[in-house]
């Protein structure tokens, strides 16, 4: 645990920053005083005998103890080089890499000292959950399976072994793992979801029911869980199951996301789906009536029940029955043509089943008599009302033409593209065609113009990519590409004199400039550039994995389709910009004290969906979609750290006016922090530097204009 003594909060160890004021947190374990000059002195005695055993051991001890876990590694492997069979050393390099996180290493260490304590149950659970973590989900059964022969009832090996099974879509030896835990007590959410299942495949259907009822009815369940949508498939086969209306397994059926189901495709879901159709199919067809809309509502309601894309081959024959089925039906209620689409989706299912071949064969010519006979009771009537027509054909062609002409003047009186559009559509090769085509396009260019945004004018262009006012369209977006905000030059001063490499704070005077008000979009690198390296993908994300040279190669053509001068901005105009220039209250962060309100960073840019073991569960966010500064500037504190004109070197102490930075540094500049970042990182004074030949995917810039 740390805590903040100004504000008196208290944070997780791995934080090192306040949230609220920004200033360092005290570790309640934080070496201190006393414990440093011990650490002197074991490190004095160590220059004069370096290969004391028991000193070695000593000191390694006391690091451990202090949470100093590097250097207890180097000492520990310091004492394996003197012994290299040393046990106490072992077992502070398992310890040490565990702490730091460093899994494959404390997994190699694990499996040494379990050859020494095999019976070492913390030890076993331990190196399971290692296992895990890495992926290697053979390895953590195999360690879980040890704890069980030495306690076989250890509810929490048996529980995680289960978990690791439903990893590896073992279905069957999960569920039976999870109804031994359910019998022994236990009741959390996955327990019992498998427990329900099991006894759903037993046929105990009403307590299958009543364990997934209670569950699944948490109107905040997360939908796109795979344990959840199990449950709700398997409570729709108990209630299909025990004599319930199809409306009741509807309800819970309809709530199954199969795209998940899917992800985790096994057989005994995709099985007990089709049981479900059947059911909804056989009791179905009894309601349906000989009326066209009924028989069409219940086609639309049986292939709801048949999820696209879900089912593989093994359920062909199954639901090639249900289309044929569906045809018999449609058959005695003399729907030839629908039973022939029917016996013909179940033909195509069970190509090589001749039933069906047969039974298509069968209707189809039942059909094509049906169809002779109705032809010739029409055409008894069709020349007594072919004279009849050719009367009402010249006076309906007599009143189309005024409804024509009535169309293009309503159209013309609007003077919209819509307008023109709906006359087009009801008369594509009108009188009025040619007329409506041009004043169409003029209409739409007036209402691009009259709204002066880039997506009306991108709108007309996708329309007339060539058309008369296509040169102007280009050149009004290129122009008002970029959104900038004007920044009122000023005095301030930059830097921090808490932080090394931000001191010394200095007096910078800059003249005005404009200053992009998002940072550069993927849409607009696409645009310009043609190409889209970003690892986060997204036309309003931030475009990522560009090197400070890519930029200005970006920068060069931006420059040359618009007639402008954009580039990146200075170091010292990015923290002016991010201070909030003349407008600035002094916060931490680019706009608020609180980094959650303006900044997407490590502890709020979550994925939706958490992928375990993967160091990638982060992402960037659309721009904006955070409070801006004040001056309505966005995401100057995280999502991506933006590039900067300037080489990086240390402050000069001297006022200066528009500084472009050194000459040469240390790499090129970085400002803002990103997704991956803590807070401390996101701070408006944080600087560091990176090379510019290389892209990265937390880092990308936005753009600067001169004023003049």
């Amino acid at each position: 645990m740390k805590t903040c003594k100004k504000c008196n909060l208290s944070f997780d160890d791995d934080k090192k920053f306040c949230k609220k004021c920004g200033d360092p947190l005290i570790s309640e374990n934080q070496i201190d005083p006393k414990n440093i000059g011990k650490k002197t002195v074991f490190e004095d005695r160590l220059k004069i005998d370096p290969l004391n055993l028991e000193l070695l051991y000593e000191y390694a001890q006391f690091l451990f103890n202090n949470l100093i876990f590097k250097e207890t590694i180097t000492v520990s492997y310091k004492i394996l080089a003197i012994n290299e069979n040393d046990g106490t050393a072992r077992e502070l390099l398992y310890k040490s890499y565990l702490k730091l996180d460093m899994l494959l290493d404390a997994s190699e260490f694990g499996k040494q000292l379990l050859t020494e304590r095999p019976t070492d149950i913390l030890l076993l659970a331990e190196l399971a959950k290692i296992s895990r973590k890495l992926g290697n989900y053979d390895k953590a059964i195999e360690y879980h399976d040890k704890v069980l022969s030495l306690q076989p009832s250890n509810a929490t090996a048996l529980h995680n072994k289960a978990l690791i099974l439903l990893k590896k879509n073992q279905l069957e030896k999960a569920i039976e793992i999870f109804k031994r835990l359910y019998q022994d007590g236990q009741k959390d959410r996955i327990t019992t979801i498998y427990a329900g299942i099991d006894k759903a495949l037993s046929t105990d259907y009403n307590a299958a029911i009543n364990l997934f009822v209670p569950i699944l009815s948490n109107e905040n369940i997360n939908q796109k869980d795979l344990d959840n949508n199990r449950g709700f498939l398997y409570l729709g086969y108990s209630l299909s199951q025990s004599s319930a209306n199809i409306l009741e397994v509807s309800q819970w059926f309809t709530k199954i996301d199969f795209t998940v189901l899917k992800q985790d495709h096994h057989p005994l879901d995709e099985q007990t789906v089709v049981k479900i159709v059947e059911f909804v199919v056989n009791h179905s067809l009894i309601e349906v009536y000989p009326s066209s809309t009924s028989n069409n509502q219940f086609i639309s309601f049986t292939e709801s029940f048949l999820p696209k894309g879900y089912f593989t081959a093994n359920s062909n024959s199954k639901i090639a029955d249900i289309w044929y089925a569906i045809g018999n039906k449609q058959v005695e209620l003399k729907r030839f043509a629908d039973a022939i689409n029917s016996f013909q989706k179940a033909s195509d299912l069970c190509p090589n089943e001749s039933k069906y071949k047969e039974k298509f064969a069968e209707i189809k010519k039942v059909y094509e008599a049906d169809t002779r006979k109705k032809n010739r009771k029409a055409n008894i009537g069709i020349a007594a009302i072919i004279v009849s027509l050719v009367i009402i054909a010249i006076s309906i062609f007599t009143y189309k033409n005024f409804e024509e002409k009535k169309a293009y003047a309503f159209a013309k009186q609007l003077n919209t593209f819509n307008s023109y559009q709906t006359y087009l559509d009801k008369y594509p090769k009108g009188s009025y065609l040619y007329e409506t085509t041009e004043a169409q396009e003029d209409a739409l260019w007036d209402e691009a113009k009259g709204s002066k945004s880039v997506e009306r004018y991108r709108n007309y262009l996708s329309f007339y990519p060539k058309g008369k006012y296509s040169t102007e369209a280009n050149e009004k977006i290129w122009a008002n590409y970029l959104s900038c905000v004007l920044v009122l030059g000023g005095t301030f001063q930059m830097g921090n004199n808490d932080v090394n490499n931000e001191q010394p704070v200095h007096s910078v005077t800059l003249r005005d400039f404009h200053i992009g008000r998002y940072e550069v979009t993927q849409r607009q690198w696409e645009d310009i550039m043609g190409n889209n390296p970003s690892y986060f993908g997204g036309y309003n994300l931030p475009i990522n994995m560009v090197s400070w040279n890519d930029v200005q190669k970006f920068l060069l053509k931006l420059n040359s389709l618009t007639g402008e001068n954009y580039r990146l901005p200075t170091e010292a105009e990015w923290e002016y910009a991010a201070r909030g220039g003349k407008k600035s209250k002094g916060y931490i962060y680019a706009g608020s004290n609180n980094l959650d309100d303006v900044g997407r960073y490590i502890d709020n840019s979550f994925k939706n969906k958490i992928i375990p073991g993967s160091s990638y569960n982060h992402t960037t966010y659309k721009v904006g979609s955070k409070q801006p500064n004040e001056l309505g500037l966005y995401d100057l504190s995280g999502n991506v750290c933006e590039w900067c004109s300037d080489s990086y070197d240390k402050y000069s102490s001297n006022a200066q006016s528009n500084p472009f930075g050194p000459s040469s540094g240390f790499g090129k500049v970085i400002r803002g922090g990103s997704w991956r970042s803590n807070s401390q990182n996101c701070r408006i004074s944080y600087r560091e530097n990176l090379r510019p030949d290389q892209g990265y995917d937390y880092v990308g810039f936005r753009v600067v204009l001169s004023a003049n």
